[in-house]
Order: structure tokens, then C-alpha cells, then sequence
């Protein structure tokens, strides 16, 4: 008999009861604070997980005075309500080690505080149904190792082992994570509260933020319904709040409010208590074990968005009812993996809301429009895993400058103007939720909003087979598929070889671009980038924006065009970044202006042997010649260009800039142009994976994979201008030969039984027969007779010496 949906199921009244135990605000012992002060060194606005972690790091790193802000009752937003699974493995590494953190935190908070939180490490298991997931998950246990996460492959056999009322039906492999575990939302919580005001910091209750006094770039003061508070820094901790809260500020959060919703079973006889957690991606579907049953749910495959704006005020320990309709899905996938949970009935249903982004990160770090203006919000469900390692970063973001990890995938700078716009945050983040445990593949990528942005020959190359990839908002080509059916890495391979023997073009549209202009130009950015080489009038110049702490925050380059006048560009997504640093920069110089010219102008990239033989044709006046940065203006086929001789992967060739009116004229004509004409192969189109292939090989670092606001210029051989710093590490090439391993990245370098660095980029070559890689390796250690990790062992590997900036 299935007992899951009886009919006259009984739902908690979970709003006079939260999970955990007692109303929240109580479990603390003291009292809150009840008369809000004048001023603040810090304000956090939200007393849920993360505003109180943020707290309880906040006084840790010597912030005495710190106030926290909570509209109704501690955790009575969405903490009180989550599942409460800490689960670390995460796509980046950076959250991955945050989450780290948590558990470490979380297994000594109650000691420390004296509060209960009902942490229990029980570890989890995540399974592999399909190929493609099994490879997914034996790279995890290269990445989780890199960063010394306790983290193995396990069989079929070993699962049924740990979790004996589990299907293995289609199960192929999985992953064990013996440190993971699960904890008491509410309880956590409450704790890092208490433990923040241990140590000075003070709690308001029922005090709503109403708005923001500003000056300048800055936020000096917070009106509440309890007053107004002056303060110097301010942390946005709002949750499905912290968009409309933002916007007092002026502040663009975008987060979506989205319905979530799981289930808690009756006992289920062969459970074991405190069994492993178990997540079934390629079903949608997570348990956890709850008091001898299960806590159940997914990431839904069709995400519902909470229409209602604003939020209403009496939204506290609020709960919706369940949606069974809604929920079957969850059911037949549930019911599949765990069959006993047809036996067994369902005690009560959790349906509340969550914050979800487009990309299923977390928001964190300092808002673009404002100085001292930190946000940690938009946690897409695993905001409980995710505290005590978030407000960690938080404190250290505020106090050093940069967080303790790579936390570029949660860096609200990631996004663009379009996000500004409600409907637009409503469907990306849908498509987030809904990809939650997508693979990297074409079928689980992005699906809303596509289309956004579009350079300008876009039609061109749809109607030339591109396979497009959104970054940023715009449709970048990946690869382009000329021939019906043919393998993907195929079509990549000839567009690698064509870059080798005879020239490929590649749209380089969406790169950001700046116009600096005004008296004063070039000493303001001399200023701004300390460790440019001399801006010389006809050749441009690369730089980097640094962090306060030397850094690495984005890759310039700057192209002088007459006095006073220069263009910055950089990659598309790291645009937001360069103008909130170029913004701050110049604040302070009102004579220098600056301007977003990226849609006014086209970039095409022209790179191999035979790109003077199709360019000379074309250009009436001189070509740069390829590799010497030098700049030409001039006419390409009739129409106004600027050419530039540049090596963005690392492949000498000839940028063609061209304003955007005449950039599909040019387009066809380098086309035309390049259809034979003489040169071997004649001209290709190009996309990012074969550019990828190139900078690899020729030890281009790239971010998200060799560089991250933490990686200092001298580590990737950089040194000019960056104050003679030396590292520990340094950035280098090699070559695995043949193709019976062909490394996917994270593996480590070993030199006998030490591991040495960690692989960060790997490209196959069919020249070359074998897979180039960049690595970090310790500088104590020579290039030579190290091996590179495997599933089942570890392969000889040879060295190429330094990355391309070493030469």
C-alpha cells in the first residue's frame, strides 16, 4: 500500500513551531538589545544564518562594534525552515572550501557557546546514473583533493553498504565525503548569535530597515522603524529580502524569491540513524536522514517564482501549503531510489521560499555602486551549508581586503546592467534553479534570456554554423559546425589546426570596453596601474587591476589614441569588475571621464601564418606586423579600422577594431577575402574552445582557472611594477604525451610521493599528440621527473618551461 500522500495527511503548524525546538529568539539565554544606538562601526542588515555568522566573525577579527538588524525574529526568514544538509563539493573550488570551513566551525560551536546546534557528521554520498556524471564525479575527487578534501570514489556495493534500504538501479559509481554532515538550522544559528554577542556585538529584533542616508559613493547612516544608525560599513544579509532592501541604497541585488519545497517521512524501517545523505543528481532528487526517516525534495525541473512584490511584511516563520501536483515528480524519483518510502507515510510537507540566482552561486563581496556596501545573500538553498564559511568571508573580505578563497564565482561583480531588471532576474533565475545539478554540457546550459546581447555580425555566424555559449548576457561561439553530425571535437581540432597552418577570424566582440578621456588621462591611469609598461602613443599596453592586497582583479589592456584619450578593454566577464574599479578610481578625479563604449565597437581577431597574405589585399594603409603591439589606423576594404598587433592567446595575429556600423561590412570582406586567396586552408572561423586550446599551449593564464583575486602578478611571471614581490609558486607548461590519459584539470604534480602543484588548465593537441597543461608548481622543485596523478595511477610528464608573460 503507498502511504505517501494519505489523504487525510496532517501538516505541523510549523509557524507557532519551528524545526528545532523553541521560538528562535529565545535560545540564547541574554536578552536581545533593545535601544538602538547612535552610530555603528558595521551594520549587518538580517539575522538569519548568514547576518549572524557574519557577526560572530566580524567581533573575531577585532570589530567591537557591530550591530545586527532583524526585521521580525532571528532566523524567522528562510533559515529556520532549510533541510539543514552541509554538503562541501560545490563546481567551485572557492565554495567548496567554504563550506569546508562550515563544518570545521560547526563541529566546535557548541562547545564554544555553550548552544546546542545537532551538528552530526554523517558524511554523504552522491551517485553517478550516466557516463558522462561518472566522469563528472572522478574529476571531483581530483578537485576536492587539490584543496585536501577527504573525498574517494566508492562502488555500488559500498553504498548499499552504508545506506541499506537504497535501489542501485542505474547506478554506476559514486562519491563518499566521510565529513559532511547535517545541522539544526535554527539552533546553528541562534549559537553564532550568541557567540557574536559574547564578544560585544549587539542584536536588534523588529527593526526594519527603511532606508539609507547616502554621501557620495558611500552609506553614512541606516533608518529603521527603530531609529536611525550612523555607521561606516554596512552588510546586506537580507535573503529573499536583500533585493528590495538594496534598492533603498541604490544597490542592484539580483536575487529571486522561488518556491522550494521538500518533505519529512515517518520512520523508515532499515535506515540506519545518522546515515550518510544522499544526492541522486541525475534524478533532481537529495535525502537526508531525519529521526529515523527521511527529509526528501529536489531542485525542481520547472521552478516556480514568488510573484508577490514586495514581499509582505507579516512574512515570518511563514510556510506555504504544499503543492502536490507539484511535488510528484519529486515522488517517482524518490520512491525509485529509496522503494520503502512507498510503505511509509509523509508527517510534513516544507514549502517556503528561497533565493536563487541565474547561476546557482551565492552574491557575496562589495556592491559596484558603493563603497563599503558588502553583501552575502542568494544562497540557491545551501545558505546552511554555507554560513559559517560566507560570514567567515565576509569579516576577512571587510577587514584584509579579499576573502580567504577564490569566491570569483560568488563575486556580485560577475554581473551586467540587464540584471537591473526584475523580469529578467525572475527568468535567469529560474533557469539557475532548474540547473542546479546540471552538467557542463550544450543540453543543461542556460536556456532564458538568450540572446540578449549580440554583436553585430551574429547573424553571420548563425548562418555560418555557430554553437553558442551565453557569458556575460552575450552569444559568444564556442565552435562552428559546418558538416551535419560531425564530432564536436573534430570540428575544435580543425579550428586549432587552422590557427597553426593557415588563419583562423574570431569574434571578439564581446570584450568590455572603456574610453578614458580628459586632462590628466594618462597620469590618472599610471595611478590606476602601477604595473603597465609606459603607455607609448601607437602600441598598447597591458596591465592588471589589483586588489588592495596585490591581487589579481582583471587583465587590461590600454590603447593609447591621441592625447588624453585611451580605450581599456578586458574579457566580457570581467567588465563589471574594471568599471567598478575604474569608477572608484577616478572618483576622486572629476577632470577625467570615462565611458561603457562596448557596444560601439566590433573586434575581430585574426590569428596565423596567413593573415598578412589576406589582409594585404584589404588594407590600404600599413598592417602592424603581427606579435609587436604596435597600432595602425587605416581602411579595410573602404571602411575606417584600427588594426592592432596582438597576442591575446598567444598566437601572433592582427586585431581589426571597427565601429560597430561597418562591422558587418568588414566581417563579410575578411571573409571574401580570406576564401582561399592563396593561403593554405584558407581563413577559418574560430571559436572559444579552440582559443582555449591555444592559450593553453601557449601558457596564457586565464580566470577561474590560473588567476583569481588572489594570485599576485609575480606568480603567473609577472614582476614590473609590483614591488619585487617573489612566490612560493609559479605557473608552468607540459606536455602529456599520447592520448591514453588526457588530463581534465585539478590533477595533482608530484614529485616522488609529494605533491608538488595542482594542474589549473589542460587542452589536447592533435599536432602535438598529446595534452598541454598549466600547473602551479612549487618553485623548490624543478620542472623535470615529475608525474601527473590519475584515476589509477600517475603518467610521466614533460616540461615547457614558463608561461608565455615569462617571455
Amino acid at each position: 500500500m503507498i502511504l505517501l500522500f494519505p489523504q487525510d495527511y496532517v501538516i505541523s503548524s510549523l509557524t507557532q513551531n519551528p524545526p528545532g525546538g523553541n521560538r528562535p529568539g529565545n535560545a540564547c539565554g541574554a536578552a536581545m538589545s533593545r535601544e538602538l544606538p547612535e552610530r555603528s562601526q558595521i551594520v549587518v542588515i538580517g539575522g538569519g544564518i548568514l547576518g549572524c555568522s557574519t557577526a560572530y566573525h566580524l567581533v573575531r577579527r577585532g570589530w567591537k562594534d557591530v550591530v545586527v538588524l532583524e526585521k521580525a525574529q532571528l532566523t524567522s526568514g528562510t533559515s529556520w525552515h532549510a533541510a539543514g544538509s552541509v554538503g562541501q563539493l560545490r563546481s567551485s573550488i572557492g565554495i567548496t572550501q567554504m563550506i569546508g570551513y562550515s563544518t570545521q566551525l560547526y563541529g566546535r560551536l557548541e562547545a564554544e557557546t555553550g548552544q546546542a546546534t545537532g551538528w552530526v557528521q554523517c558524511g554523504s554520498i552522491r551517485l553517478a546514473c550516466t557516463p558522462e556524471r561518472k566522469d563528472e564525479l572522478e574529476r571531483s575527487v581530483m578537485i576536492g583533493r587539490s584543496i585536501g578534501l577527504d573525498i574517494r570514489m566508492i562502488s555500488p556495493d559500498e553504498v548499499k553498504a552504508m545506506i541499506p534500504v537504497v535501489s542501485l538501479e542505474g547506478v554506476l559509481g559514486a562519491i563518499y565525503i566521510p565529513t559532511d554532515g547535517m545541522i539544526n538550522p535554527s539552533d546553528v544559528t541562534m549559537a553564532l548569535a550568541k557567540g557574536a554577542r559574547m564578544e560585544g556585538a549587539r542584536i536588534f529584533e523588529n527593526t526594519k530597515v527603511t532606508g539609507f542616508v547616502r554621501s557620495g559613493d558611500r552609506v553614512t547612516a541606516i533608518e529603521t522603524t527603530g531609529g536611525t544608525i550612523a555607521c561606516d560599513k554596512v552588510v546586506l544579509c537580507g535573503g529573499v529580502w536583500a533585493r528590495e532592501v538594496g534598492r533603498l541604497a541604490g544597490v542592484n541585488v539580483p536575487l529571486q524569491a522561488n518556491y522550494n519545497q521538500y518533505a519529512i517521512t515517518d520512520v523508515i524501517p532499515g535506515l540506519p540513524r545518522g546515515a550518510p545523505d544522499l544526492r541522486d543528481p541525475d534524478n533532481y532528487i537529495y535525502f537526508k536522514e531525519e529521526v529515523g526517516g527521511y527529509a526528501f525534495g529536489n531542485y525542481d525541473q520547472e521552478p516556480q517564482a514568488y510573484e508577490i512584490s514586495p514581499i509582505p511584511e507579516d512574512h515570518a516563520f511563514h510556510l506555504f501549503e504544499p503543492e502536490l501536483d507539484h511535488f510528484t515528480l519529486t515522488v517517482d524519483a524518490a520512491v525509485m531510489r529509496i522503494p520503502a518510502l512507498a510503505e511509509v507515510g509523509i508527517k510534513r510537507f516544507i514549502h517556503g521560499l528561497e533565493s536563487f540566482t541565474e547561476d546557482g552561486m551565492p552574491i557575496m563581496g562589495e556592491a559596484p555602486e558603493l563603497r563599503d556596501f558588502f553583501l552575502a545573500c542568494g544562497f540557491n538553498g545551501f545558505g546552511i551549508a554555507s554560513g559559517g564559511g560566507a560570514g567567515k568571508a565576509m569579516a576577512d573580505w571587510i577587514t584584509d581586503g579579499q576573502p580567504p578563497y577564490d569566491l570569483g564565482a560568488a563575486d556580485i561583480r560577475r554581473f551586467s546592467r540587464h540584471h537591473g531588471s526584475d523580469q529578467m532576474v525572475k527568468q535567469l533565475a529560474i533557469d539557475g534553479q532548474r540547473r542546479h545539478y546540471a552538467l557542463a554540457r550544450p543540453s543543461d546550459e542556460a536556456q532564458m534570456a538568450r540572446t540578449l546581447r549580440r554583436s553585430p555580425v551574429y547573424a553571420a555566424l548563425a548562418l555560418a554554423g555557430a554553437r553558442f555559449t551565453p557569458v556575460a548576457g552575450w552569444e559568444v561561439a564556442e565552435y562552428f559546425d559546418g558538416e551535419a553530425g560531425a564530432d564536436v571535437d573534430d570540428l575544435v581540432n580543425g579550428e586549432y589546426i587552422a590557427a597553426k597552418r593557415s588563419a583562423i577570424l574570431v569574434d571578439d566582440s564581446s570584450r568590455a570596453k572603456f574610453a578614458i578621456m580628459g586632462p590628466g588621462a594618462e597620469a590618472a591611469l599610471r595611478n590606476l596601474f602601477p604595473a603597465c609598461p609606459p603607455l607609448t602613443k601607437g602600441r598598447i599596453s597591458t596591465g592588471f587591476a589589483l586588489t588592495p592586497t596585490g591581487g589579481i582583479d582583471c587583465e587590461v589592456t590600454i590603447t593609447p589614441l591621441e592625447d588624453d584619450n585611451f580605450v581599456l578593454t578586458t574579457s566580457a566577464s570581467r567588465g563589471t569588475y574594471l568599471q567598478t574599479f575604474i569608477r572608484h578610481g577616478l572618483a576622486k578625479v572629476p577632470e577625467v571621464r570615462w565611458l561603457d563604449v562596448t557596444a560601439g565597437t566590433a573586434v575581430f581577431v585574426m590569428s596565423g601564418p596567413a593573415v598578412l597574405e589576406i589582409l594585404e589585399p584589404l588594407i590600404e594603409n600599413a598592417i602592424p606586423r603581427p606579435g609587436t603591439s604596435a597600432i595602425e589606423h587605416g581602411y579595410l576594404a573602404g571602411a575606417p579600422v584600427r588594426l592592432v598587433a596582438a597576442t591575446p592567446f598567444g598566437e601572433p595575429g592582427v586585431e581589426v577594431h571597427v565601429s560597430s556600423d561597418y562591422a558587418a561590412y568588414v566581417f563579410e570582406a575578411l571573409l571574401k577575402g580570406g576564401a582561399g586567396g592563396g593561403a593554405a586552408g584558407g581563413l577559418r572561423l574560430a571559436g572559444s574552445r579552440a582559443i582555449d586550446r591555444l592559450r593553453i599551449e601557449n601558457g596564457i593564464p586565464a580566470f577561474g582557472n590560473e588567476i583569481d583575486g588572489r594570485t599576485k602578478p609575480c606568480e603567473i611571471g609577472v614582476a614590473a611594477g609590483t614591488g619585487g614581490e617573489t612566490a612560493g609558486r609559479s605557473l608552468k607548461r607540459f606536455l602529456v604525451e599520447g592520448s591514453a590519459y588526457r588530463p581534465k584539470g585539478r590533477e595533482g604534480l608530484f614529485a616522488g610521493d609529494q605533491r608538488v602543484g595542482s594542474v589549473t588548465s589542460a587542452a589536447f593537441s592533435p599536432i602535438a599528440d598529446g595534452s598541454f597543461v598549466l600547473a602551479f608548481v612549487d618553485k623548490r622543485f624543478a620542472d623535470s621527473g615529475l608525474e601527473l596523478e590519475t584515476h589509477d595511477g600517475k603518467v610521466k610528464i614533460a616540461g615547457c618551461g614558463g608561461t608565455h608573460s615569462e617571455h
